[in-house]
C-alpha cells in the first residue's frame, strides 16, 4: 500500500513538472511540442531572417566562413573591411546564366552576351554589337583606327590613324588615311597650320600700308594659337613688328617684334618660338609694320599655329 501511495505521489509530480516546462522562441528559432508531458522540438527557420542584420560581435577583423568538404580543398568566404574575398573561381559547365527569372546555357559562347527579349544570343561580330547597341552610327575599332603613335601606318583603304607628332613637328597631331589601293598615306587633318605670305619691297608701299600691312583675318570662329614664325629678308637687319587689330582695325596690339638678322648666306633669317602674345582672336587681323628706314627687296613670312576649337 505504501509503495503505490509513493508512485501515485511521484507521478502527479511529473506530471505537475512537464505540465509546467515552457520555453520562449528566439530570432529563427521555433519550438513546438505535442502537449505535456511530451519533448520539445527545436528546428532552425531561416525565413525569420528579415530586413537589415549585423554578423558578428565585432571582436575580431579575421572573419572567414569555411565549408567543410568531405573530399578535397574546402571553400572559403573571406569578410575583409568593405569587401568579401573569394578564392580562384572555376566555371563549371553548363554555364548558366540567370537573368530576369530566365536561365541561359552560355557554356559555348566565345563572344559577348546579348540579352533581347528575355532570350540570349552570343555576340562575337561588329555587326551583331552594332544592332544590340542603341543610337551608334559607327563603332571604330583598331582595324579602322589603329593605336595612336609616332609613326602608325594606314595600309588599307579607308584606314584612319593618329600620327601623334606630326610630320615631326613640335607640338603637331595629324589624322591620316591610306588611298584606295593601301600605296599612299594622306594626311585628313594636321593640328598646326601654315599663314604664308611674301612681301615685294614694302618700303615702296603707301604709310599707312606699311604701317599696317594685313597678311591674315581669323573669321574660323576660333582663336588662332601661334606657335611660330620664322621670316625671311634680301638684307640685313630688316625690322618687322607682327602686330593684330580687331575686325574695325582698332586696338591694335603687337603680336612679336621680329629682328631678320641671321646670315643664311644667301639671304637672312629669324625663327621665334617665345612669342610676345600669341593668341589671335576670332574676327581679328595679323597685319605686319616695317621699319621706315629698311629697304628690303623682298620679305618671307611663314606663321604657324593651331586653332583653339574649345568653343561654346
Amino acid at each position: 500500500m505504501k509503495k503505490l501511495l509513493f508512485l501515485l505521489i511521484l507521478l502527479a509530480f511529473s506530471t505537475t513538472a512537464l505540465a509546467d516546462l515552457t520555453g520562449t522562441e528566439g530570432l529563427a528559432i521555433d519550438l513546438s511540442s505535442a502537449g505535456a508531458g511530451t519533448d520539445f522540438t527545436i528546428a532552425f527557420d531561416p525565413t525569420e531572417f528579415l530586413g537589415s542584420r549585423t554578423w558578428g560581435d565585432a571582436s575580431t577583423d579575421t572573419i572567414v566562413w569555411t565549408w567543410n568538404r568531405a573530399t578535397g580543398t574546402d571553400p572559403t568566404i573571406t569578410f575583409n573591411s568593405g569587401s568579401i574575398g573569394l578564392p580562384a573561381l572555376t566555371l563549371v559547365t553548363p554555364l548558366v546564366l540567370n537573368y530576369g527569372g530566365f536561365g541561359a546555357d552560355v557554356s559555348g559562347y566565345t563572344g559577348l552576351v546579348a540579352i533581347t527579349g528575355g532570350a540570349t544570343a552570343e555576340v562575337d561580330s561588329l555587326s551583331e554589337l552594332t544592332g544590340h547597341l542603341a543610337d551608334v552610327t559607327r563603332i571604330v575599332t583598331e582595324a579602322v583606327m589603329p593605336v595612336a603613335s609616332a609613326d602608325p601606318d594606314v595600309d588599307a583603304s579607308g584606314e584612319l590613324a593618329i600620327d601623334t607628332d606630326g610630320a615631326n613637328e613640335p607640338n603637331d597631331v595629324v589624322l591620316r588615311t591610306s588611298s584606295v589601293s593601301g600605296n599612299q598615306q594622306y594626311a585628313l587633318a594636321q593640328v598646326l597650320k601654315s599663314i604664308q605670305c611674301t612681301i615685294i619691297k614694302p618700303n615702296d608701299l603707301a604709310d599707312a600700308t606699311r604701317d599696317a600691312c594685313p597678311i591674315w583675318e581669323n573669321n574660323t570662329g576660333m582663336t588662332f594659337v601661334i606657335t611660330m614664325i620664322r621670316a625671311w629678308s634680301d638684307t640685313d637687319d630688316t625690322t618687322v613688328n607682327v602686330e593684330t587689330v580687331d575686325s574695325d582695325w582698332d586696338n591694335n596690339a603687337t603680336v612679336d617684334l621680329l629682328e631678320i638678322a641671321t646670315d643664311e648666306v644667301a639671304n637672312f633669317s629669324v625663327e621665334e618660338t617665345t612669342i610676345t602674345a600669341a593668341t589671335i582672336a576670332a574676327g581679328s587681323l595679323i597685319v605686319l609694320d616695317f621699319d621706315d628706314t629698311d629697304d628690303p627687296g623682298w620679305v618671307k613670312f611663314n606663321i604657324m599655329g593651331y586653332f583653339n576649337a574649345d568653343v561654346d
